[in-house]
């Protein structure tokens, strides 16, 4: 038996597209001409700018895509772009180490045919690991009377890392066998010189990290060309991750051979920078001392912001997007009353969608409801809440404000937003 296919409305997806329906290709070639110009010197951190839902992604596929596609000359230099989702990784206790093992496994794909390049890796990957490993295991916080069960014994709250604190739990146990009075002490003393040597440690081996990074890229990246890392979502991140990856990049891996392309809202970095700095980011009236612009100024060399998309752009966006609008003119509406936001946009048709099959299949609907007016409807709603919620307990008005605001223009001025 053939089962019917259903048809319905078509929902749109919140994906990036890297197919130019914005404008964005002269943005885009400017950009990876820079990149593959070898006379731009590394490293060398872009940011593009925008917010929430205005495009970054797909402007960052494009120019992904322009590297892959490029017909290189001599005045050009090979390119390895490795994307890292920031928001994919914002669940780990250490998002920087995610981003550095990414980096790690885009030069080993590159270099995959040399023996020693692996090696170095594999041991660059330790080091790291030696640099973060134990703390994050967690920790445990004893109380050495508690432990001891000795009357007079220190009552300080010990916190020390998972990994020491079970070595330590056999050290306590010895020592409550013993009856050791001051076993308490001397318990507090080990694990305050057990913190430092831990603590030492994990420096020593971001030091060497560091070290060994600018090595491995000099050796295995720089006769061939230069990573290109493209770090995408961080706008979905908690603020203070955002700013955890911009710092992991300026600490670790800005070295020669290394590019950066970062989308970025600049209102979430700043609120990470108050976040993660607190008191000691403002002088005694309060006042940010650790400013957010400048802030983004030590990490980004090459700022682009994302220009206004123009009104015709949009319509173009829009009829390409929704080519199936019950009436062309609600494009039109959509163009001319929507911020011009493709995340934005997108949601707003869908809503129309909804609504307009709903309307199509409640038969005392069908013959009240006509497409522009409701697109203004839905409009309104996104931009302006407080006045959909009046219009939805007096629908009325919109047809008073219409003929209003006929009666204001001159007829040979109309655009879709008067015209019913």
């Amino acid at each position: 038996m053939t089962q019917a296919t259903v048809t319905g409305p078509t929902v749109l997806p919140d994906l990036p597209d890297a197919q130019d329906k914005l404008d964005f290709a002269p943005y885009a070639n400017t950009l990876r001409n820079i990149i593959l110009n070898s006379n731009t010197q590394t490293p060398l951190t872009i940011g593009i700018f925008g917010s929430w839902g205005s495009g970054k992604t797909s402007l960052m596929k494009m120019i992904q895509n322009g590297l892959k596609r490029a017909a290189r000359s001599e005045s050009e230099r090979e390119t390895r772009a490795i994307w890292f989702n920031a928001w994919l990784y914002s669940k780990e206790d250490s998002l920087w180490r995610a981003l550095i093992m990414q980096v790690l496994a885009g030069v080993r794909k590159w270099r995959s045919d040399d023996p020693a390049a692996i090696k170095d890796l594999d041991e660059l990957a330790e080091h790291l690991h030696r640099a973060v490993g134990p703390a994050e295991l967690g920790h445990l916080s004893i109380t050495a009377a508690n432990l001891l069960k000795e009357k007079g014994a220190d009552s300080a709250e010990l916190t020390l890392t998972l990994q020491h604190g079970l070595d330590m739990l056999e050290s306590v146990a010895q020592a409550r066998q013993q009856g050791q009075p001051e076993a308490a002490v001397a318990l507090r003393d080990q694990v305050q010189r057990a913190t430092a040597a831990l603590e030492q440690e994990r420096i020593e081996a971001l030091d060497k990290f560091q070290q060994n990074f600018r090595e491995l890229i000099k050796k295995y990246v720089l006769p061939y060309g230069c990573l290109v890392l493209f770090v995408d979502d961080l706008d979905r991140c908690l603020p203070d991750k955002a700013v955890e990856v911009l710092e992991a990049i300026k600490l670790f891996l800005d070295v020669p051979g290394c590019i950066f392309i970062l989308g970025i809202d600049r209102d979430v970095v700043e609120r990470g920078i108050r976040l993660r700095y607190g008191e000691m980011g403002a002088d005694k009236e309060g006042d940010d001392v650790i400013d957010g612009g400048r802030y983004l100024e030590k990490i980004i060399q090459l700022p682009f912001v994302l220009p206004p998309i123009s009104p015709d752009a949009m319509g173009k966006f829009i009829a390409t997007l929704a080519p199936g609008l019950p009436d062309p003119e609600c494009g039109l509406v959509f163009a001319q009353g929507l911020e011009p936001n493709p995340r934005q946009v997108k949601r707003a048709i869908n809503i129309f969608t909804l609504m307009w099959e709903l309307s199509r299949n409640k038969q005392e609907l069908a013959p009240l409801i006509e497409p522009v007016r409701l697109a203004k409807l839905v409009v309104i709603q996104q931009r302006h809440s407080e006045l959909y919620e009046m219009l939805r307990d007096d629908p009325a008005q919109l047809i008073a404000w219409e003929t209003f605001f006929r009666r204001q223009q001159d007829h040979a001025g109309f655009t879709a937003w008067e015209r019913e």
